[in-house]
């Protein structure tokens, strides 16, 4: 059997550096002040993305299971392609954790469920735990890679956080600069 274990990713970005030399004191200021701000204001929007389209991913019908009907933890019928929650246990066990220090800004974010790994990238288990059954492969559901954009899924979105910290940047120096 597959060892169990949570998924934990961080992403981080380097604070951006002007060159800032030959300006007053207030000005200096201004600019490291309008950095900031983006770089706080660019964070807090990839994680509120980021956790809306993990949601998404993993609310989504489009991931594939051995071809067999199962049954969800409510009785529910499913087949394949289906959605990957069924008690919400793993969904609800996603974590987020911004983090600014004084060059980087850090997301670490993640699901602390045990089966996570398991459910995103495959194993094999006994059905229900029982040992005189046979052992029955479970196909991966990568929906942390397929929105970050590493494993391609159709009909999944992935984020571009490059893109939203720029669009963070340039607002907050544009709001200080005009």
């Amino acid at each position: 059997m597959a060892k169990l274990a949570p998924i934990s990713i961080p992403i981080g970005f380097k604070i951006p550096k002007v060159d800032v030399k030959g300006k007053t004191d207030k000005q200096v200021a201004a600019q490291k002040k309008a950095i900031v701000k983006g770089m706080q204001n660019g964070m807090n929007r990839i994680e509120t993305k980021l956790s809306q389209l993990l949601d998404k991913a993993m609310e989504s019908e489009v991931w594939g299971w051995n071809g067999n009907m199962t049954f969800r933890a409510n009785g529910q019928a499913v087949t394949t392609p289906r959605n990957i929650v069924d008690t919400g246990a793993l969904k609800k066990s996603k974590f987020t954790k911004l983090e600014f220090k004084q060059t980087v800004a850090k997301l670490q974010f993640g699901y602390k469920s045990p089966y996570a790994k398991f459910v995103h990238n495959a194993g094999m288990m006994q059905p229900y735990g029982r040992k005189n059954r046979t052992l029955v492969r479970v196909p991966g559901r990568p929906w942390v890679d397929a929105v970050m954009g590493t494993t391609p899924v159709a009909g999944i979105e992935t984020i571009n956080a490059q893109e939203i910290l720029n669009a963070a940047m340039k607002e907050a120096w544009s709001a200080q600069f005009g």
